[in-house]
């Protein structure tokens, strides 16, 4: 709205713009052209623009120059990337702090973090069963060695080898093949 500061013919007036981005006050002059129609005002297509544009973002008026200056839009399609997944929060709480707007993918980093929590406790299990498979292979294999050879066993009990000596036979047995096969 335009209020005038003086009557017919040229004068100054002060025009007041306001929407939900930003609200302006600013000098204008005024011409009186009689063949304009009441109600309207016509205005350089420059400044027309600036105002249009007020509406999507911050506009000032600069009482210096005497111009309208658009405000700093922000960090549009602006990308940073963090060193490791669990440094995304604290970057985003630091920007967030400076008063910079974040979108982070917060959610799928939970997920991920999650995923691999689950992975992780998939791979112990299936460690540990393939470990537990390994050990009574091994035993069942010896005892099976052992059960073969009891006769030759106690014979050489009965020779007078000890029991920790009769323990060890089949390592020193499997160790003496290993080394004739080489």
């Amino acid at each position: 709205m335009a209020r005038p500061r003086a009557g017919r013919g040229r004068g100054a007036a002060e025009l007041a713009v306001s929407n939900a981005v930003s609200a302006l006050r600013l000098p204008v002059a005024t011409e009186h052209d009689p063949a304009a129609a009441e109600g309207f005002a016509y205005a350089p297509a420059a400044f027309a623009g600036a105002l249009s544009l007020s509406g999507q973002r911050p506009v000032r008026f600069e009482a210096a120059s005497g111009e309208l200056a658009m405000s700093r839009r922000g960090y549009a399609s602006f990308r940073m990337y963090a060193r490791t997944i669990d440094d995304v929060e604290p970057l985003r709480y630091g920007l967030e702090a400076e008063g910079i707007p974040v979108y982070t993918a917060a959610e799928q980093i939970r997920q991920v973090k999650e995923m691999d929590r689950y992975l992780t406790l998939i791979f112990w299990l299936v460690a540990v069963v393939g470990i537990a498979g390994s050990v009574a292979s091994l035993v069942a294999s010896l005892y099976a060695s052992v059960e073969r050879k009891r006769r030759e066993l106690g014979v050489l009990r009965l020779i007078g080898f000890s029991g920790a000596a009769l323990h060890l036979f089949p390592v020193f047995q499997g160790r003496a093949s290993r080394q004739a096969a080489t």
